[in-house]
């Protein structure tokens, strides 16, 4: 038994030019009619089951709605990336590894255009123009592209950011009393994360405030650690003379800003997963409704 064919038919010309698809639904079947559904593609499915619900108006209106979440997105990506680049600009001469800095300048660009974009699709959704939805479509694909790429280098290069953190505080150690960046930005560290030094990884047995030792300035006077590794103002006589537990931040500050970096960056990498899954989400309704009004 063999099946009919079923093409699609040409609107008459009096038709052309409108809209008819998202306000006469019982046009649908004048316009798409069933053909076999291997010779479909994805988006023509999509479309076609979205052309069956009231007429195409709920593409319209989802992806008006997806539009406003991406906006959200784009807005939360902006705060959380001035957030972590504001959070650690003053280790930034410290740490030796602008990545961290980069990626968070990048989210805050990235949510910007994804703003703009969203507007612009919200307008497209609304006025249901072709042209503008062809444009919102190829600027998400730009933006989901460029978000996975920096997803994908961000992971690979994962633990070469905390080895070239770890050298650059080493060896910024014995500049601390002759360069007055790297001073500041100790201090920094050392009073925000209660630390004092880091631990040196050829000598493990010594404790992180042991490398200080290996500043030359430290050398034949009574001072051991900087004042920034003393807990309290009044005991920095005996702080800096004989540091103890009592009286000195003991903890390894390499540790504290390789967990500083890693909890941030968590927090960027999640606000990006979930921005890529809206632009996604956009992506799929602006091609249903291009096809839907072509």
């Amino acid at each position: 038994m063999t099946h009919p064919v079923y093409v699609k038919r040409p609107l008459p010309s009096r038709l052309h030019g409108k809209n008819l698809v998202l306000r006469n639904p019982q046009l649908l079947h004048r316009i798409y009619l069933q053909r076999p559904l291997l010779r479909w593609t994805l988006m023509e499915r999509f479309a076609y089951t979205m052309m069956l619900t009231a007429g195409g108006r709920f593409v319209k209106y989802a992806l008006f709605l997806a539009n406003l979440a991406i906006l959200l997105g784009g807005i939360v990506m902006f705060s959380v990336g001035a957030w972590a680049f504001i959070d650690s600009s003053f280790m930034e001469r410290l740490i030796g590894n602008d990545q961290f800095i980069t990626s968070a300048a990048t989210l805050m660009a990235s949510g910007c255009v994804v703003v703009v974009v969203s507007l612009l699709g919200c307008l497209g959704a609304f006025k249901e123009i072709r042209c503008l939805l062809i444009v919102y479509f190829v600027l998400l694909l730009v933006v989901f592209v460029t978000m996975v790429v920096g997803g994908i280098v961000g992971y690979v290069c994962r633990d070469d950011v905390d080895e070239s953190v770890y050298r650059a505080m080493w060896a910024s150690i014995p500049l601390y009393h002759n360069d007055s960046t790297v001073m500041k930005a100790w201090d920094e560290i050392q009073r925000n994360f209660k630390c004092c030094g880091m631990r040196n990884r050829g000598s493990p047995k010594d404790a992180p405030k042991d490398a200080w030792r290996r500043n030359s300035n430290f050398i034949g006077t009574n001072m051991k650690v900087p004042d920034s590794c003393c807990i309290r103002i009044e005991w920095l006589g005996g702080c800096r003379k004989n540091p103890t537990s009592r009286d000195t931040f003991m903890a390894d500050c390499h540790t504290k800003v390789r967990d500083f970096i890693k909890s941030h960056a968590l927090a960027l990498g999640a606000v990006g997963v979930a921005v890529a899954c809206l632009v996604l989400l956009g992506m799929a309704f602006s091609c249903a409704l291009i096809i839907i009004i072509r």
